[in-house]
């Protein structure tokens, strides 16, 4: 491990410790950021700052616009990393840029918390221009079989020093097929 992971995720716990762990909500992370240079983490500082926001009841939240969908050669950057995220976002890969698509997918407490009638006024209430749009979501749909199908997660060869076993809840059987990824995802939820 270097000696920059350590100080890094220290500086961030100690952030949320100064302003009191129960009025922070969460971590909002972009796996490797774009904007900056391509600035890539190493797999340490992930799982130092997976711990940090475990221990400290902090989401951990993967910004994985750019990153998500088979840009790493894992479908998300948070497998390469070995960590597995609270709530993951995704866009532009999703589609393959074609068209406006984005997903939240969270874990299953997180996303079961929504669960509910209008009346229980717990329900998840949201409304997008683009929510639900058919076309998107079959471009979506045909962008992840033709990955999958092809097996292209596999063949992927990241020019990255980054490697990791599949975070726990991301991981496929290895099969590559639609079915075994539908099997071991985490559970996504649409606008539509």
């Amino acid at each position: 491990m270097g000696r920059c992971e350590p100080v890094a995720a220290r500086s961030v716990e100690d952030v949320i410790v100064a302003e009191d762990p129960n009025t922070i909500a969460a971590v909002i992370v972009e796996p490797i950021g774009n904007t900056g240079g391509i600035i890539t983490p190493t797999v340490e500082y992930f799982q130092m700052l997976r711990d940090i926001c475990t221990r400290r009841n902090v989401l951990l939240i993967f910004d994985e616009i750019i990153t998500g969908i088979a840009k790493t050669g894992n479908m998300f950057a948070a497998q390469t990393y070995g960590v597995t995220p609270d709530i993951l976002c995704l866009g532009k890969g999703i589609s393959n840029g074609a068209l406006p698509l984005a997903a939240m997918m969270t874990r299953e407490d997180l996303a079961t918390s929504f669960d509910g009638e209008q009346t229980d006024a717990k329900f998840f209430a949201h409304g997008h221009t683009f929510a639900g749009n058919p076309l998107a979501s079959a471009v979506g749909i045909a962008v992840l079989e033709e990955i999958l199908e092809k097996r292209s997660l596999s063949k992927g060869n990241p020019s990255r020093r980054v490697s990791a076993t599949p975070a726990r809840g991301l991981e496929t059987d290895g099969s590559g097929s639609r079915d075994s990824w539908q099997r071991n995802s985490v559970r996504c939820r649409t606008g539509a």
